[in-house]
């Protein structure tokens, strides 16, 4: 879950709004229980709407609820899981710390609970550099979500010698090539700067040993650059991203904590 996400619930307001938090546990056999706790909540809160607005409002709400419950895949839980609904409006996230499970009913999304914990841990941001697509991931400790909006993910579109340049004719494949990559990587450095310009956090660029000081010498990413990861990771996972990334961003803590120290 992103600030945003939270962002977004909390420009919701329509009564009545759902929120139904759960614990959840990562391995077998522990994590066999989530779906019957799950159920057991969407149990109480198909009660409670009914008791509050009537059977007949309520049912787009609880077919929401349903249908958010349906999509869980239980292979991937992580510390908890929050479903959300309203009669426009229906979202589930995974969660990276445990919450108390419950149900409330009321104008607003339960958000109180979820800012309080991501303020406690140390979020930050991965930029995966790559030609065929640059992605940006956010996320707290082993656990990243790709952002899928403003702009990401950024692919290639022009390779060098197809797009003419002003000096085009005179100008060598491989120098054609060269300014092009500069304009991708300044493009992405627009949309990243865009993107996160109300929300600085430590950023760990990801890339390969020739993308990295490219795209370093255009940046002008307004958070502290926390690490730099040498190789290719176009098509790598979330979790793998996260998993190579973190214990990077756990050392610069350590310094930084260190420093202000001193």
């Amino acid at each position: 879950m992103r600030r945003a996400n939270i962002g977004e619930l909390q420009n919701r307001e329509s009564y009545p709004s759902v929120s139904i938090l759960l614990p959840t546990h990562r391995v077998h056999p522990e994590n066999q229980q989530d779906p019957i706790r799950l159920k057991n909540l969407l149990d109480e809160a198909r009660q409670r709407l009914d008791a509050e607005v009537g059977k007949r409002p309520s049912w787009p709400i609880i077919e929401r609820l349903e249908a958010l419950a349906e999509e869980v895949d239980w292979q991937l839980n992580e510390e908890g899981l929050a479903l959300f609904a309203s009669e426009d409006f229906s979202a589930c996230y995974r969660l990276p710390f445990t919450v108390e499970g419950r149900v409330a009913v009321d104008r607003s999304f339960e958000t109180r609970d979820l800012l309080y914990a991501l303020h406690r841990m140390p979020r930050y941001r991965v930029l995966s550099l790559a030609e065929e697509a640059t992605r940006l991931f956010e996320g707290s400790g082993t656990t990243l979500e790709e952002v899928r909006d403003g702009g990401f993910p950024i692919s290639w579109t022009g390779p060098g010698g197809v797009t003419r340049r002003p000096d085009g004719a005179m100008m060598q494949r491989s120098n054609q090539r060269h300014a092009h990559r500069k304009e991708f990587f300044t493009e992405i450095d627009r949309i990243l700067s865009t993107a996160t310009k109300d929300d600085s956090l430590p950023l760990v660029v990801m890339g390969t040993k020739n993308t990295l000081p490219s795209f370093a010498r255009v940046s002008s990413y307004s958070g502290p650059l926390a690490a730099q990861i040498e190789g290719s990771y176009a098509q790598a996972s979330p979790a793998t991203i996260a998993g190579m990334a973190w214990p990077h961003l756990q050392e610069w803590l350590k310094r930084s904590e260190a420093r202000r120290d001193r």
